[in-house]
């Protein structure tokens, strides 16, 4: 499928309304006013047609000259599982080259494990940042409301794939637990695991009290630690656990 960059106002209108679809929300969470600005300003954006149909978009800004800022990229729920969301980010990456940036940043929801797993692993980006509430209250399909904490990712350009880490020794502990009373974060020396949930959108649809407890534990173990830099994330293991190496 051909992915194309964006700047003709009638397919930035479609690139508003598809990322309206997939976020779920009356607005798009880049509105159309905002993404004419974006291109007339030397930024990017990106879509990927099928049969006429749009079925993934992606937006992007300078950030300075160094590094461009991406502020979205999404694919429609019917074409998910496709390699659609690494062919967008591709496209972005070569488009990126080619305007002189060597650094791609954006933020991730840390509780999404599919998520974690294609931006750390398959990409090969590495946490820079933990942002509390980064953009208030949140609805769409993926938020209700809660906490909208974020882990900020830099892709360097030149970066390839990351294996998964390993897991912890027989010698490790378990220093907390999570709602559903199983591990949520163990330690083993210098290093600990910290689970991310199984489907943290179902948690957010009908117990909100279980996943404000998973948004606490992050901001105990993940948030505090990294902004007063004691701790760094290493990588992910397959499992779907962050591994947190304390700085020396």
């Amino acid at each position: 499928m051909p992915i194309n960059d964006v700047t003709d106002i009638s397919r930035l209108r479609e690139v508003e309304q598809v990322l309206s679809s997939i976020w779920g929300s009356e607005s798009s969470p880049v509105p159309l006013d905002i993404l004419r600005a974006v291109t007339h300003a030397g930024g990017h954006v990106a879509g990927c047609w099928e049969d006429e149909t749009l079925v993934a978009a992606s937006v992007a800004t300078p950030a300075d000259q160094v590094t461009l800022y991406s502020i979205v990229v999404g694919v429609t729920s019917g074409q998910t599982g496709r390699g659609l969301g690494q062919m967008m980010k591709q496209h972005q990456r070569a488009w990126a080259l080619s305007a002189g940036f060597s650094n791609i940043r954006w933020t991730v929801d840390p509780l999404l494990r599919l998520n974690a797993h294609f931006n750390l692993l398959r990409l090969g980006a590495h946490t820079s940042g933990y942002e509390e509430d980064f953009f208030g209250a949140v609805h769409d399909a993926f938020n209700d409301g809660g906490p909208s904490d974020r882990l900020v990712v830099d892709w360097p350009l030149d970066a390839d794939p990351r294996r998964p880490s390993p897991g912890w020794s027989a010698g490790a502990v378990t220093i907390e637990q999570g709602p559903d009373r199983l591990p949520a974060v163990i330690r083993d020396g210098p290093l600990t695991w910290l689970r991310i949930p199984d489907d943290i959108v179902f948690l957010r649809a009908t117990d909100a009290e279980a996943s404000d407890a998973w948004t606490q534990i992050y901001r105990t173990h993940m948030s505090a630690p990294m902004r007063s830099r004691h701790v760094t994330v290493a990588g992910l293991t397959t499992a779907g656990w962050y591994v947190l190496e304390q700085r020396a």
